[in-house]
């Protein structure tokens, strides 16, 4: 007995450290954009669109997505085109990259507060 009284003396527990919720990375979510805004959109329209109760972040998402696939429908359209000056699909091009930043944030931070949300509190 005396054996095992000294091992849980010297066993201490460690405190248990707080869990951070693990999202995607802001550069999975700049890399994947494309594949992410197509997610957000798929699940806007087969929850009812306009019509479906959404939360307000959602929402929020949703137009950022959709503020992204413009302006890359933008920049694709002008790729080819002989009218457009180069300094115009410059700032097409930044514009898209700014959007794409923005949404990819935007899908970060609402990933964590989902987790956050759904995830148990210990």
């Amino acid at each position: 007995m005396a054996g095992i009284q000294e091992r849980k003396k010297k066993f201490t527990y460690a405190p248990k450290k707080k869990r951070k919720n693990k999202g995607p990375s802001l550069e999975y979510c700049i890399e994947h954009a494309d594949d992410l805004a197509q997610q957000v959109v798929n699940n806007w329209g087969a929850s009812g669109g306009d019509a479906a109760p959404l939360p307000a972040d959602f929402k929020v998402l949703f137009e950022k997505a959709c503020r992204y696939r413009s302006a890359k429908e933008m920049v694709e359209s002008q790729r080819g085109s002989n009218v457009v000056t180069e300094v115009k699909r410059e700032q097409l091009a930044a514009e898209e990259e700014a959007t794409r930043k923005a949404f990819a944030k935007s899908y970060q931070d609402f990933c964590e507060k989902e987790s956050a949300r759904l995830s148990p509190r210990w």
